[in-house]
This record gives structure tokens, C-alpha cells and sequence, in this order.
């Protein structure tokens, strides 16, 4: 899916009912309302493939890469430079309920929260890299959990916010496995690496 546009949302696909995707890329698409490469609207698996160059277009369109409504489980995919609206959440991947990422790569997302990643829900990471994600105005540069976070062999390199959690940030608990927090920046309040709140 590439270079496709549409006003609403869903640049590449809108899908209503449970997907699945193997290898499927989205580059280069962009959604007004959000969901730059995908909307997702049910239960949905991806596994590998690349979501690069999406975009949301309006101030508070979120999910430059993948917009999920109900819970998704990502294993292998490389999210790298996308971004929302200037007030969106989760450059690459916004998800209104629970998150379960297994070797994902989240690279260069912007977004004013959760540069890489927004989770509503809780996020379950094993392995992958969060790198060089920015939140603009916000928490939560490289991923933000608005529940709890189980972190395995999870690496947060490089990553900034303008507000607290340069790396991560947790509403609630995090348990941490083996994670390595190096090189990110706050620029105003707490937690360079993670702030669990």
C-alpha cells in the first residue's frame, strides 16, 4: 500500500472486521483524521513487513502508522518516520486498548504523545528497539502506556520528550526484564529513560 490519501481515515486500508497481515507494507500514505498506513476497528495480527512515511494530516489526528480500536499483537514489523497531527498520539502505532509487541522496531515516529507508540491499554514488549522517537510537547518519546508495562529485552535508545519519559511512560506498574534505557532525554520534568506514575 503505497502513496495512497483519503480524508478520513485509514490512508492505506480501513478494516472493519479481524485482520490478519503477513509482510504487508504501507509507505507514504496519509489519512486526515488518522490512521495514516491503517485503521483497524477489531482484533487484529500483523506480522512482519515495513510502515514507513505515513502520516495523519489534522491537529489531533493520531496513529501515523497504525490506528488500532481494539486490541493488537505485532510481532517482527519496522515502523520507521511517522507521524501524527500536531496534538496526535502514537507516531507509529495508536492503540485504544492493549498492545502486544514481540521484535518490533519503532524508528523516527513523532507524535505530541508516544512517539513511537500509544498504548490505552496495557503493553507487553519482547525484544525490538524503540529509537530516536520524539514526542513533541508531551510524555512518552519513544512509547506511552496509559496502563501497566512488561518490558523483556526491550531497547530505548535515543529517544526524547518534551514533558517526562524520554524513553517510556507508564500510567501504573512496569515490570522490566533484562531492558536497556540509553541515551534518551527529558527536557523539562522526569525520568530520561522511564517515568512510571
Amino acid at each position: 500500500f503505497e502513496n495512497n490519501v483519503v480524508n478520513s481515515v485509514g490512508g492505506g486500508m480501513s478494516a472493519v472486521g479481524r485482520l490478519s497481515m503477513t509482510g504487508t507494507d504501507f509507505i507514504r500514505n496519509v489519512a486526515g483524521n488518522g490512521g495514516g498506513g491503517l485503521m483497524a476497528y477489531s482484533l487484529s495480527q500483523v506480522s512482519g513487513g515495513l510502515i514507513q512515511d505515513n502520516r495523519g494530516l489534522n491537529s489531533t489526528a493520531s496513529g501515523g502508522g497504525i490506528w488500532a480500536i481494539e486490541g493488537i499483537a505485532v510481532t517482527g514489523t519496522r515502523f520507521i518516520s511517522n507521524t501524527t497531527g500536531p496534538v496526535g498520539q502514537g507516531g507509529g502505532l495508536y492503540a485504544q486498548k492493549a498492545i502486544t509487541l514481540t521484535e518490533v522496531a519503532f524508528y523516527s515516529g513523532t507524535a505530541r504523545f508516544g512517539g513511537g507508540a500509544w498504548a490505552t491499554g496495557a503493553a507487553w514488549l519482547t525484544g525490538g528497539l524503540f529509537q530516536g522517537n520524539r514526542s513533541t510537547t508531551d510524555n512518552g518519546g519513544g512509547l506511552y502506556s496509559g496502563d501497566s508495562l512488561v518490558v523483556s529485552g526491550t531497547q530505548f535508545v535515543g529517544n526524547s520528550a518534551a514533558l517526562s519519559g524520554g524513553g517510556a511512560f507508564v500510567i501504573g506498574s512496569a515490570t522490566l526484564t533484562d531492558a536497556v534505557f540509553s541515551y534518551n532525554r527529558v527536557l523539562t520534568y522526569y525520568g530520561g529513560g522511564i517515568s512510571v506514575n
